[in-house]
């Protein structure tokens, strides 16, 4: 099946190389974002430079180059894979970068790995960013940002469409890793020729990867490292916002109806957000604390409106299974009603997701003692219940680390940046050991 998925991709293989100016960033590549940059233009002296600029943008305006691949999954769905292109580290490393993939969380996409730093002038290299996708591409690696089914950037099938076709959206985070996750693999170990690529999933990013592996352990051989960062395997009624809306019935019942993306209209909304996140920062930082996790002296007020820019659509079934989960207290296969579950799994109850089977010689744990969505005994239970100790547990050595500190904390370069970086290469080393 790997080579099917392989010989697929090709066929429909495009690259699109654009070069980094030092004038302007190039014309948005995505038709969503470009919506909502025109939504927005009269308000970008306010909203800040880096607001609903697309991943290709964002690339540029720190001063890379890139290519956007486009790789099919088993069942159908066209994927948008971004490659950064640093010819300051090619001339400093060599061509034989480590290829790292990072994988964004629930209702994000690719360019919330780009939006916490600035643009600094000099040679791309050992540069100090805020933003994991600068720090790993300045560092010696071959950076690739994985944008799942669903996001603005993935809204192709061979033939549903995104647009008419509801089934489009029947997919949970159990169908990115089953699909999406080896199709983009696969695809970037052709590409580079490694036989091995690292695995950096943030959130969503990280469950996915957990739920390949928990149906299929051997894919683990496709990867050096798996680095995890704050995944949501158990979740018991969270607190906060997100433990109330999923205690709510009418909420349950709307996402059980409604079979689309959410959000429904995405320039229009993100295009609201930020300007709300511009005028009312103190609510939006009051927001983002009662979900993700208090923590108001790591996260300037300056950045949610960047924040609120790029969040991304996802499905509306997706976002259900979570909340069937925070219900449970774990994760489980989604819950279709009783009598589909008989036909699908053979019992009235979904099962719960085999986490028991998760190889960990290769696993790296990343997690904050004040997230709400990654809590502590929560991510004690993972640990309690994979069959082995992970390879790093890493508990991040700051009291306050919340779920979103990574994306736009101050100080996510010490505390979570150079540490992947040490990691990477501890194990992996400048080039694979094949």
């Amino acid at each position: 099946m790997k080579f099917v998925i392989l010989f697929v991709s090709l066929v429909i293989f495009q690259i699109q190389t654009v070069e980094s100016s030092s004038s302007a960033v190039p014309a948005p590549e995505n038709p969503i974002y470009a919506r909502e940059q025109i939504f927005l233009s009269p308000f970008k002296t306010y909203t800040g430079s880096t607001s609903a600029l697309t991943c290709g943008q964002l690339i540029v305006y720190h001063g890379f180059q890139y290519e956007v691949h486009q790789v099919i999954t088993e069942d159908g769905y066209i994927l948008e894979l971004y490659r950064i292109i640093n010819p300051d580290a090619r001339d400093a490393f060599g061509d034989k970068l480590v290829p790292v993939l990072l994988v964004h969380g629930v209702l994000e996409s690719c360019g919330s790995w780009l939006i916490n730093s600035n643009n600094q002038d000099g040679p791309l290299i050992n540069v100090t960013s805020n933003n994991l996708a600068v720090v790993l591409a300045t560092r010696g690696f071959d950076v690739w940002l994985a944008n799942n089914r669903g996001t603005s950037y993935s809204r192709k099938h061979i033939h549903l469409n995104s647009y008419t076709d509801s089934s489009f959206w029947n997919f949970s985070f159990v169908d990115l890793g089953r699909y999406d996750a080896p199709a983009m693999i696969y695809h970037i170990i052709n590409v580079t020729n490694y036989e091995k690529i690292v695995w950096i999933g943030y959130s969503t990013g990280a469950t996915q990867m957990l739920c390949k592996l928990s149906e299929d352990p051997s894919f683990a051989d496709n990867l050096s490292l798996i680095i995890s960062i704050s995944p949501v395997a158990f979740n018991n009624n969270p607190p906060g916002v997100l433990g109330a809306l999923s205690r709510s019935r009418a909420l349950n019942l709307l996402l059980g109806r409604y079979v689309g993306p959410i959000p429904q209209f995405l320039p229009e909304t993100n295009a609201m957000l930020t300007l709300f996140a511009f005028i009312f920062p103190p609510i939006f930082e009051e927001i983002n604390n009662y979900i993700f996790g208090p923590d108001r002296q790591m996260i300037d007020n300056h950045h949610y409106p960047a924040f609120e820019s790029v969040i991304d659509t996802t499905s509306a079934k997706l976002l259900l299974h979570y909340i069937q989960a925070f219900r449970l207290g774990q994760l489980r296969y989604y819950d279709n009603g009783d009598d589909e579950n008989l036909a699908l799994y053979g019992s009235k109850y979904p099962p719960k997701i085999n986490f028991q089977n998760v190889p960990t010689k290769r696993l790296i744990l990343m997690t904050g003692i004040n997230d709400f969505l990654a809590k502590p005994k929560n991510i004690q239970r993972l640990r309690n219940i994979l069959k082995g100790k992970p390879l790093i547990d890493h508990i991040i050595n700051y009291p306050r680390w919340n779920h979103i500190d990574i994306i736009i904390g101050e100080k996510a370069f010490e505390y979570t940046h150079l540490p992947i970086v040490g990691f990477i290469r501890k194990y992996v080393g400048t080039e694979f050991t094949n």
